[in-house]
């Protein structure tokens, strides 16, 4: 008998380890798309300061 519930279990145990590596994997891409929402941000800054910088010489 206990043989047959070891492959539910395990099959349960991999269910909750597929699901927490998806949890894992979006906070991942949501971090990655901030800092990429940043970075371009920052680019924007720095174009614009030499443009003003430009414009003022």
């Amino acid at each position: 008998m206990a043989t047959s519930n070891n492959p539910r279990k395990f099959s349960e145990k991999i269910a909750l380890h597929n699901q927490k590596q998806a949890e894992e994997t979006a906070a991942f891409e949501e971090v990655m798309k901030d800092l990429s929402i940043t970075r371009s941000m920052d680019k924007n800054v720095i174009v614009a300061q030499l443009i003003y910088d430009t414009l003022l010489a």
